[in-house]
């Protein structure tokens, strides 16, 4: 039994198009539909190829989040908590407030982007919150709500420092201490990547719900993967002094950085900071399996208004992972490839200590 869909048809004429009819079989739907079996809304033949290639072989969202103790959730409600808050001016990151995030104050790899934090909230405040304590005493990562498929990117997620809480148009971590910060960063690294979006967009309209991230496949990523994500998140994140404690957890004494010792950012210059993202996106297309002409394919479908060099690089790195293997080209584009993983369990910030609920 199969469907015959069609979507996003914008007159009657295509309805005879060749290329915007698709059919939906049984097994296609079950494996690209999640456990309620709903319809991708794809736009062209060539997007149902490549959508079965991507759900082969990896697990869902939710089953890869869950076998690593991750566990992401709204935290504080802007309406309902709104008594809770303080003016920005109030001191934020210290024993006494933390700063609280909006969707719109974090982007892709940063916790501060063009909107500043409007609000703290002070920890006496939080006395029968012990959750929301807890968690906010550990480097988390978390996730944009609110992002169209329309916009340029959908999947936006980066590192959150200890003393960070959350509106709830940010989905984060609430039990980071249940699972080591690496992680959390490989996390970050597979949703900032172009394939991982590509698929997003699939889904979502106007909000990135966790019940649309929830069946979305995760590829198997191979051991040096795993630590060049991990790596590679944490050098792009590291953009301030708040991060230290981060970046010497991981990676210890090591520098090897263009700059001055522990200077932040870690990496500031926007091609120096492509050129590792775009190393980070070839390995995760070639994790989901993706051959360059459907690799090429995902990157055309994004405006790149922020870097319009990005689908050049993207594509030079798939190649350079094709023509050099993956430890090979690892070894070049992992500044610190000889450093082991970090798989010990997160432990919280010293400076937060003194908030143990």
């Amino acid at each position: 039994m199969s469907v015959r869909c069609g979507f996003y048809l914008s007159n009657i004429g295509q309805i005879d198009d060749s290329s915007r009819q698709m059919r939906y079989d049984r097994d296609f739907i079950r494996l690209s539909g999640g456990s309620c079996e709903t319809l991708l809304e794809l736009r062209e033949v060539g997007d149902l190829s490549l959508v079965r290639q991507m759900f082969l072989g990896g697990e869902s969202f939710r089953t890869w989040t869950r076998s690593r103790n991750i566990s992401l959730s709204r935290e504080i409600h802007m309406t309902d908590d709104a008594a809770l808050f303080t003016g920005s001016e109030s001191k934020a990151n210290s024993n006494h407030h933390f700063m609280l995030c909006e969707g719109k104050t974090i982007h892709q790899f940063t916790d501060f982007w063009q909107t500043a934090p409007r609000y703290t909230i002070a920890a006496d405040r939080l006395a029968k919150k012990s959750q929301t304590l807890e968690g906010a005493r550990h480097f988390r990562a978390a996730c944009r709500e609110i992002a169209a498929a329309t916009n340029e990117r959908t999947a936006i997620a980066a590192m959150l420092p200890p003393g960070v809480l959350c509106g709830h148009t940010i989905n984060v971590e609430r039990r980071p201490a249940r699972r080591p910060n690496a992680v959390a960063l490989i996390l970050v690294g597979l949703m900032n990547s172009f394939p991982f979006d590509w698929l997003l967009r699939q889904k979502a309209a106007s909000h990135v719900s966790l019940y649309l991230l929830a069946e979305l496949p995760v590829p198997k990523f191979l051991a040096e993967v795993d630590r060049f994500l991990a790596h590679g998140t944490l050098r792009l994140s590291c953009n301030h002094q708040e991060f230290a404690p981060l970046w010497h957890e991981q990676l210890g004494s090591s520098w090897r950085e263009g700059t001055c010792r522990h200077s932040w950012p870690a990496i500031a210059k926007e091609p120096d900071r492509w050129q590792l993202r775009a190393a980070m996106d070839a390995l995760v297309a070639q994790a989901y399996g993706l051959d360059r002409a459907q690799y090429e394919r995902i990157l055309g479908s994004f405006s790149h208004r922020s870097c319009k060099a990005a689908p050049a690089l993207c594509l030079a790195a798939f190649d350079d992972l094709a023509d050099s293997g993956l430890v090979q080209f690892c070894r070049q584009h992992d500044s610190y490839a000889d450093i082991a993983l970090v798989t010990s369990i997160a432990e919280p910030a010293e400076s937060l200590a003194a908030l143990t609920p």
